[in-house]
């Protein structure tokens, strides 16, 4: 693979929110969950829930 397929494959992950499972995320990168919809974020070891706050268009709520 050269340097411009990993900047472009950088890029599409980037614009489909981890459509296709990364490896070796960093700490911290976020994932969009279909279904249900959901933020994840990874935290060294798994992906967890994100809450969403009233004021950044979620409701607040850890229940999905």
């Amino acid at each position: 693979m050269t340097f411009v397929d990993e900047v472009k494959n950088r890029d599409i992950d980037s614009i489909t929110l981890q459509v296709n499972a990364l490896t070796n995320p960093p700490v911290s990168a976020v994932k969009l969950v279909r279904s249900p919809v959901k933020f994840q974020e990874w935290n060294g070891s798994a992906f967890v829930d994100l809450v969403l706050s009233v004021a950044g268009g979620g409701t607040g709520s850890s229940l999905i």
